[in-house]
């Protein structure tokens, strides 16, 4: 057979066999399609009963979402190994060396892809067609060229006695060389196609398609299983995060914790039991997913005859995670929340209907003067203990130190007999008893004066047994019997402002009956000057803080909302508008605006101001003043409704002279009034 024949057969025979193959390939992954459609058509239902899902979920095909999770299964469990075992039983195509030869002549040749079906196509294209192509058109050029000098020559009378003549001879010698690239390449293309026919043969046959696509439902199945398990496992972390920290947040308060132990002892129980009761169905589900996950669980399903089985213990596991999460988040969470708020206003209410006087203590009282008056501190106070051991010029200075925090005491007891009498007018005790300290401190402050013309350890003994004196004014507790009498309002009768800036001087107050009544604070007052005896206010400090704390908890409490499982989106919507979470109320007493929920949409605002967190469902009928407009108008009683598209035409005017004019008709409205 001539060599430009054989190449050509060769080249159709390899032509048909790779259009073949790929005809094969694309329609097995047609029928895989189509069997995966025919099994979420068949168990709609049925995953609507497990899964509470949408039929558009199954339209929405971006990276992420429950469509895509079950293509890409199918494609990695069935194409996958299916191309991988192609690669490796016909190999590469095409070597390094071929590529760069290529690339030499101009002629770029395909990237190696994971389908070895498409490198084959476009190396066939990219490189063996028009090699062909080429051999051919030089092969007509080569046979036009013989057929002229054959008629030449017998115009020439030139007659070879045996075969061609010479030039004919020579011009036929050139055929091969035309030829030589071409089945140079056809040869190497020769083992490659054994190699896919015998796959195909293989791999691909009827019976190897039939396992292929019983093995379509296994894969769905656990596509569908997985994707709703990832999903109740994000919700799960959540809620546990969620609920880890507000445990804590509710455990530093205890007041509000005990009673909500004790409100709502069987609600705790079960949020406590349901998350575990999660997480145990979470091992289960791991004990239950054999199938359908990899291609050897998918090889050992195909010889069970106990998928249905199967698929229906895993869905039931993953649907019963996910009915009782929502049972935690929208039901067992926010009614805890709404108890805490109830615990919390009723504590608010508790606390603002007692009287406050007592509620001072002694050392919020203590702290308050000493910031105040710039009272040294624990860590602001000097080493020395007393002034006595000084010497001169230490002297000197712990003097001129406590007398300038005597004269903010002198100011500081002008202020409070000044606030007294502002908000409550029948509290002369405590007005007669500032005035009378600031006289006698007054007194101390020139004798202080006299301390640093004569600093001596004589003299500043003389002074403090004079300091000590300073008791006398509150002897008879004045100051407690005139704020025991005192109608003072209760705080819940207050603003929080007004409440707060009271809260401030009775502390004030406290502070000076303390230092009036207890020889460790005087002392502790006119540091480094006194001897420093047990008893410092030093040792209230946290104790003070803690109290401080909780007093300021006491109007404050901030809980985060339970977080949505609509914001577990692993994937945005395909089109349309973007999910809104359901509106919920903020949990800030007083605030209306909306927790921004955990996918970040916005909630927008909620108005009114009724106390409650649940979302609230829609409203079914039109309410007072949302009525749209109406597209007319009354005429003497009767109604005239305006045309389509006449936003710009009005009615005509009525004259005033006729008090009884018929009705206009509608038809009026477009025509002109004809005068009779």
């Amino acid at each position: 057979m001539p060599v430009q024949d054989e190449c050509i057969a060769r080249f159709d025979e390899f032509e048909n066999l790779l259009n073949e193959s790929d005809e094969r390939w694309r329609l097995l992954q047609v029928q895989l399609e189509e069997a995966e459609e025919n099994f979420l058509e068949a168990k709609l239902d049925s995953l609507k009963k497990w899964f509470d899902l949408d039929e558009a979920e199954f339209q929405n095909w971006n990276v992420g979402s429950l469509r895509h999770s079950i293509r890409d299964r199918i494609q990695r469990i069935v194409f996958a190994p299916l191309s991988e075992k192609m690669t490796q039983r016909v190999g590469c195509v095409f070597s390094s060396e071929e590529r760069e030869a290529g690339e030499a002549e101009g002629k770029t040749l395909p990237p190696t892809t994971s389908n070895l079906m498409e490198e084959l196509l476009k190396y066939w294209e990219v490189r063996v067609k028009p090699l062909v192509g080429e051999a051919r058109s030089e092969d007509e050029k080569l046979q036009k060229k013989i057929r002229k000098t054959e008629k030449d020559e017998s115009k020439q009378g030139v007659i070879a006695l045996n075969g061609d003549t010479k030039k004919v001879s020579a011009l036929k010698r050139q055929r091969p060389a035309i030829w030589e690239a071409t089945q140079t390449v056809l040869e190497k293309m020769v083992t490659p196609m054994k190699r896919i026919a015998t796959f195909f043969s293989d791999e691909v046959s009827e019976e190897c398609v039939a396992r292929m696509i019983t093995a379509v439902p296994a894969i769905v199945s656990r596509a569908i299983c997985d994707y709703y398990y990832s999903r109740c496992t994000i919700d799960l972390e959540q809620l546990e995060n969620w609920w880890k920290n507000t445990k804590h947040t509710l455990q530093q308060r205890a007041n509000i914790w005990e009673r909500l132990k004790e409100q709502e002892p069987r609600l705790l129980r079960n949020v406590e039991g349901g998350l575990e009761d999660v997480n145990d169905r979470r091992h289960r589900y791991n004990m239950y997913a054999t199938f359908g996950g990899s291609e050897i669980e998918v090889l050992r399903e195909l010889s069970s005859q106990k998928l249905e089985e199967s698929v229906t213990l895993l869905a039931t596991v993953v649907s019963e995670m996910h009915q009782r999460l929502r049972m935690i988040r929208d039901s067992a969470l926010w009614r805890i929340v709404e108890s805490v708020q109830g615990i919390h206003k009723e504590l608010k209410a508790e606390a603002a209907n007692v009287d406050v006087w007592p509620t001072v203590s002694m050392e919020e009282g203590v702290l308050a003067l000493a910031e105040a008056i710039g009272c040294p501190t624990e860590e602001s106070s000097p080493s020395q203990s007393s002034g006595l051991a000084m010497g001169e010029e230490d002297l000197c200075d712990a003097t001129m130190a406590v007398l300038g925090r005597l004269e903010k005491f002198v100011g500081l007891s002008v202020d409070i007999k000044s606030y007294f009498q502002k908000i409550a007018p029948g509290c002369e005790g405590i007005s007669e008893t500032m005035d009378v300290l600031v006289s006698r401190v007054t007194e101390l402050n020139e004798e202080l004066l006299c301390l640093l013309d004569d600093p001596s350890p004589g003299n500043l003994q003389a002074w403090l047994e004079q300091w000590s004196s300073i008791s006398n004014v509150d002897k008879d507790h004045r100051i407690e019997a005139t704020l025991a009498a005192l109608p003072l309002r209760r705080d819940n009768e207050l603003s929080p402002e007004a409440r707060r800036e009271r809260r401030r001087w009775l502390a004030l107050l406290r502070g000076v009956q303390v230092l009036l009544n207890q020889d460790a604070i005087r002392a502790w007052c006119i540091t480094p000057l006194g001897e420093v005896v047990p008893g410092s206010p030093a040792s209230w400090k946290a104790g003070s803080e803690a109290g401080a704390l909780q007093e300021a908890e006491s109007d404050d409490l901030f809980l985060s909302t339970p977080p949505s499982p609509r914001g577990v989106m692993l994937a945005p919507p395909g089109g349309g508008h973007a999910y809104q979470p359901p509106q919920r109320y903020s949990l800030l007493e007083g605030e209306e605006l909306l927790d921004q929920g955990v996918a970040g949409v916005p909630m927008g605002y909620q108005s009114g101001g009724q106390s409650g967190w649940r979302p609230e469902a829609s409203p079914t009928r039109c309410e007072e003043g949302s009525r749209p407009g109406t597209p007319g108008k009354f005429v003497d009683g009767s109604y005239v409704s305006l045309r389509p598209n006449s936003a710009s035409m009005r009615l005509p005017p009525l004259p005033a002279s006729s008090p009884s004019i018929s009705p206009i008709a509608p038809s009026s409205l477009a025509k002109p009034v004809k005068k009779s």
